[in-house]
């Protein structure tokens, strides 16, 4: 069973794969601004450590024209 910082590690090489195919890289102020989430809230990503409310996940989901479970 994969545990929580799996979770987040496969979910922060998600996101990167998705802003690398749409802003040429890793850019957070450009998903920040696009997802309408705070740049601190996306930075968290990137930190196993942390967590963000799926509110927010779902925010940057669609961002990228995805639905929270894609």
């Amino acid at each position: 069973m994969e545990d929580e910082y799996d979770s987040k590690h496969h979910l922060w090489n998600a996101l990167e794969a998705l802003m690398a195919a749409r802003y040429g890289g890793s850019n957070i102020n450009k998903l920040s601004r696009e997802s309408g989430v705070g740049l601190g809230t996306v930075s968290r990503l990137k930190d196993p450590d942390t967590s963000i409310g799926l509110d927010k996940l779902a925010k940057v989901a669609n961002a990228f024209t995805l639905r929270l479970c894609e």
